[in-house]
């Protein structure tokens, strides 16, 4: 009962804290799923914007537009011809007012007045072809535009080429995957078998061991017999298999030149099925092979020394021993033991090599799979460079298209004001010609009344031709500009509405895992209270039970008491019984050595002296046989009888099970032995393992740390324009036990620690410590938190200019939470929060660098 409360309370626990596991997933999901929904409405936004714009430009009537632009050119070709026609009249006005003025006296007034009026007019002329030598040519800033759109497509088509690539290199990548799980599995059976045999071969080696003795092995190590007769030459040679063939040993084999026998009709030598030494030919030529229903019927054929076996173990002597399979025998373990080694050291070779191919295949599949990892990250690396490199092909198309129209203004501007200098010119030095000192008298002012006219109808019909050529141009860059706007806001929308998708999507999944978070959540909401009353109840039937356990655990002590006094009753009586058995089995002993002593003597005694005992005592106590017995008398030879009687029953009794014992320790010892030395070579190779890691450890943190501490020491010379820093480790010569301090040294300040420093100094050296280890392994993304609060303009300026460095010397988004208007001013991008109706906020993104656009757009 108490180990059911005590799996009801950690259950309760686990309940408890797996419902606020989930509560806290849901409600990281809940973020999530306003994050993305803030980044769709953003989207949303951006995509209501660039529809707005689009619907807001004119609809492109392509006949339309050059139904109006044949008007134009129609107008343009009639102002031509009426400013012809003017001219023409002009001309003719001019010419007849010059025949008139050539008939008076010109005035030397006027003249000076229209060389004057020439000099200012020449002035002019030139002042306005150089500023139109200036104005960069048309041509050139065509071209310049084309080449920045064709960048913009080379751009836009490296950017899709290499998302194509990262598509293909993910898929690439969980191919390799694949791979290299599927070659896992059978590298690891083949490893597992492998060592599987390997220990086993440890083990026949180690139960095979043999003791130190003579250097010689063991002739049991050197017999090689057909499959199944492992039994039969075990129980022919018995504990005799250990004995070595060399002659210095205690006991050998050398029996290789000894005539033998011929062994009964139907037993088969076992020289026949079994490889030995020389030295072992006598014994296994004198051991027959036969059948167990013909062993005791051929025992009575054997010749002394001869004996007879079967297959399965038994074994019957010349002179009557039998002995069966039942009984123990370590050599026939032995020879079985052997040629499983000699099987499992032929099989290890090709598990071996199928291991080793098996890892071929794996090394083969990680190598595929790592290479894809990095392909896959080289790519994904690319993807940044393409985009900004898109991002500044269009802005340089919209400045090239800017500064073309701005040059085209100016040139329109420019030449117009050109063609009326040269036309007030050409005028003046018409009139300068005309001047003559005599001429006809006729009526001037009627002349003059008409070349006015003429020069009036000159003037209007040049600003008309003036008006259509300009009408002409504009209505072909407004085409032109409408047209490209067109292609960027529809590629705006489409780019906006994937986003859009992709968010909705995204924020569905989300909205699914967090209604799954939340019933998981509600459902182990109410699982700690159910846990709580089940525990309540089983803490009340815990206390029933502790009660009843108390009674009965008294009565338990009562019984154990009269249990003990029972037991030891016992075990007084059984050491009594013992006592007596044993002093019966002595005094039986003592009986049969007497009795077997009596009838040696008997025995002796007819023999020796062809007498009684009685007959031998007689003659003993009538000193017959004084000079014979010498000093040793019967008294002498009864007390050293007893002697040793009394040594022989020192020895105690004989363990008839004893080799049987010996055996099973000898085998347990062999197996603990084997078994410890398995974790102790586990042990030993984790401890080369750790030491293998933790050697490598070191490597790689001494040259990242060298890497880092160079990069630190570049960037605070740049942040504080001078001085000198470095990183030390201390406090250990273990590199991965050591400790990490700054020592810093500004320009004009000491060396020292970074405790030591002001504010502002700690930040500087912190930032370019964190941008040290970023040009050491640059992250997808860093946020810097309020880093230039403690910083001056100054520091907040060399702050951006270095952040400004990173930004371009790696792939890394900067976020920067800041207050600092400067560090503003620097970004690409602001996101705030706004305020417009109490209590309601709203995120606010704005594109620093649209918006430059845009303002230099107006």
């Amino acid at each position: 009962a108490r180990i059911t409360l005590a799996r009801l309370e950690t259950e309760r626990k686990v309940a408890a804290e797996t419902h606020e596991r989930l509560d806290a997933e849901a409600t990281r999901l809940m973020e999530d799923i306003e994050r993305e929904q803030d980044q769709k409405l953003e989207a949303e936004d951006a995509l209501a914007h660039a529809r707005f714009e689009l619907s807001s430009l004119p609809v492109l009537d392509e006949a339309r537009n050059e139904e109006i632009e044949a008007e134009t050119r129609r107008a343009l070709e009639d102002a031509r011809t009426r400013l012809a026609a003017a001219e023409k009249s002009a001309d003719e006005a001019q010419e007849r007012l010059s025949q008139v003025r050539a008939q008076r006296r010109a005035s030397e007034e006027n003249a000076s007045a229209q060389r004057r009026r020439q000099s200012q007019l020449t002035s002019e002329i030139d002042r306005l072809k150089g500023e139109m030598s200036r104005i960069e040519d048309a041509i050139t800033l065509v071209g310049r535009l084309k080449d920045a759109r064709t960048a913009e497509q080379e751009a836009e088509a490296a950017l899709q080429e290499a998302e194509r690539a990262v598509d293909a290199a993910e898929a690439n990548l969980n191919t390799t995957r694949e791979a290299e799980t599927a070659a896992q599995a059978p590298r690891d059976s083949a490893q597992q078998d492998v060592r599987a045999l390997e220990a086993e071969i440890a083990g026949l080696h180690k139960l095979l061991r043999k003791a130190e003795g003579p250097k010689a092995p063991p002739v049991v190590e050197r017999i090689r017999t057909q499959d199944g007769f492992e039994k039969a030459i075990a129980a022919a040679l018995g504990d005799d298999i250990e004995a070595p063939t060399d002659r210095s040993a205690a006991m050998y084999w050398g029996g290789a030149s000894l005539a033998s026998q011929s062994l009964p009709q139907g037993a088969r030598p076992l020289t026949d099925v079994t490889e030995a030494p020389g030295e072992l030919a006598a014994r296994l030529a004198q051991c027959g092979v036969v059948d167990v229903a013909d062993g005791e019927r051929l025992m009575g054929q054997l010749q002394p020394g001869q004996r007879l076996v079967s297959v399965e173990g038994h074994l019957w002597r010349w002179d009557g021993y039998i002995r069966t399979p039942d009984a123990p025998a370590s050599a026939a373990a032995r020879l079985e033991q052997q040629a499983r080694l000699e099987a499992a050291e032929a099989e290890l070779p090709a598990l071996a090599a199928t291991y080793e191919a098996r890892e071929t295949d794996l090394v083969t599949a990680r190598e595929a799979r790592q290479s894809a990892e990095t392909r896959l990250r080289d790519l994904r690396q690319a993807i940044a460079p393409a985009q900004r490199a898109l991002s500044d092909a269009r802005n340089r198309v919209s400045q090239e298209a800017q500064a073309s129209e701005r040059a085209a203004m100016k040139r329109d501007t420019s030449g117009e004001a050109l063609t009326r200098a040269e036309a007030d010119l050409a005028i003046v030095n018409e009139t300068l010609a005309m001047i003559a000192p005599e001429g006809p008298a006729e009526d001037e002012a009627a002349l003059e009344t008409r070349l006015a006219e003429a020069r009036t109808m000159v003037a209007e019909a040049r600003t008309a031709e003036i008006e259509a050529r300009g009408r002409l141009t504009d209505i072909t860059r407004g085409r032109e500009q409408a047209a490209a706007r067109r292609d960027g806001l529809e590629r705006d929308i489409k780019t906006w509405s994937g986003r859009i998708t992709a968010t909705e999507e995204r924020v569905a999944r989300l909205i699914e895992r967090r209604r799954t978070t939340a019933a998981d959540a509600l459902a182990a909401k109410a699982r700690p209270e159910q846990l709580a009353g089940e525990i309540e109840t089983r803490s009340n039937e815990v206390e029933s039970l502790e009660a009843e356990r108390k009674r009965v655990a008294d009565q338990l002590a009562e019984k154990e008491a009269a249990i003990r006094e029972a037991e030891q009753a016992a075990r007084a009586a059984a050491n009594a019984a013992s006592e007596a058995r044993e002093n019966l089995a002595g005094w039986k002993v003592k009986l049969e050595n007497a009795e077997g002593r009596l009838e040696e003597s008997v025995e002796i005694a007819r023999n020796n002296f062809q007498r009684t005992p009685e007959g031998l005592l007689a003659i003993a106590e009538a000193g017959l046989e004084e000079e014979t017995m010498g000093e040793f008398t019967p008294r002498d030879a009864e007390r050293r009888a007893d002697e040793l009687r009394r040594s022989r029953d020192q020895l105690g009794g004989v363990n008839m099970n004893a080799e049987e014992e010996a055996e099973d320790l000898e085998e347990r010892l062999g197996s603990q032995v084997t078994e410890k030395e398995d974790p102790v070579a586990a042990i030993a190779k984790l401890r080369q393992g750790v030491d293998a890691l933790n050697a490598e450890g070191r490597e790689r943190l001494l040259k990242a740390f060298e890497q880092v501490n160079e990069h630190f020491k570049a960037l605070f010379t740049a942040l504080f324009r001078g001085g000198q820093a470095e990183l030390r480790l201390v406090d250990a010569d273990d590199p991965l036990q050591a400790g990490l301090e700054i020592m810093a040294q500004p320009p004009g300040k000491k060396l020292g620690t970074l405790n030591l420093m002001s504010g502002g100094e700690q930040a500087l050296t912190a930032a370019a410590l964190i941008f040290a280890v970023f040009l050491s392994r640059p992250a997808p993304i860093c946020v810097l938190d309020e880093v230039d609060a403690p910083l001056d303009d100054a520091n907040v300026d060399r702050f951006c200019n270095m952040l400004n460095e990173m930004r371009q010397r790696t792939d890394t988004r900067f976020v920067v939470i800041t207050h600092n208007p400067v560090t503003m001013s620097r970004m690409d991008r602001l996101f705030g929060v706004t305020m417009r109706e109490k209590g309601v906020s709203k995120l606010v993104s704005v594109d620093l660098q649209a918006a430059e656009e845009l303002v230099a757009a107006e």
